[in-house]
């Protein structure tokens, strides 16, 4: 199943037109990067009720160089990442299964306005996504973990603010579920 949702990815984005080089540049283990869409997969643990353990597998998918960015307080998604969310919305459709569409944002701000913030740029992502042929039953869920999980130092060690890496923290995450 795993070699033939990545074959299917890979016709999608070829068909497109769209196909780069593949790049090891910047990759971790377990990811595989194809155009400019990089899917991770990440297995997980679960225990049901039978108290038999199971990995589940879930792909992530990561827009742009590393994520879709957003500008400073702004939820808009910018049409520089229009082709791959369209290429994104195509991989979802082609494949049997459902996204969940996570928000983020940097430290600025209260947690309470940052939580509110990453989910109007989840909730934009999604617009985007059903903008460019996305049913909506492909899209398990919608939500914002304001300035949790940051990717990258919001500060630098000298406690100076680190703009680049706010910026890396503004994201969209899309992740793939059966």
């Amino acid at each position: 199943m795993k070699k033939l949702a990545l074959v299917l990815l890979l016709a999608v984005l070829t068909v497109q037109g769209m196909a780069r080089p593949f790049t090891t540049k910047q990759m971790r283990n377990d990811t595989i990067r194809i155009n400019a869409m990089e899917v991770e997969l990440i297995n997980e643990k679960t225990e049901p009720a039978e108290k038999k353990e199971v990995k589940e597998e879930k792909k992530v998918i990561r827009l742009g160089e590393d994520k879709l960015y957003f500008d400073f307080d702004d939820s808009r998604v910018k049409p520089e990442y229009y082709g791959e969310l369209r290429a994104a919305a195509e991989v979802i459709k082609n494949s049997s299964m459902r996204v969940n569409i996570t928000g983020y944002t940097d430290s600025k701000g209260s947690a309470e306005y940052n939580e509110k913030l990453s989910l109007r740029r989840a909730e934009a992502v999604k617009a985007k996504l059903m903008e460019f042929g996305l049913n909506e039953n492909y899209i398990a869920g919608v939500r914002g973990l304001g300035e949790s999980n940051p990717i990258a130092p919001n500060t630098k060690s000298d406690g100076k603010d680190n703009p680049e890496g706010r910026a890396k923290n503004r994201r969209i995450e899309l992740e793939l579920i059966k």
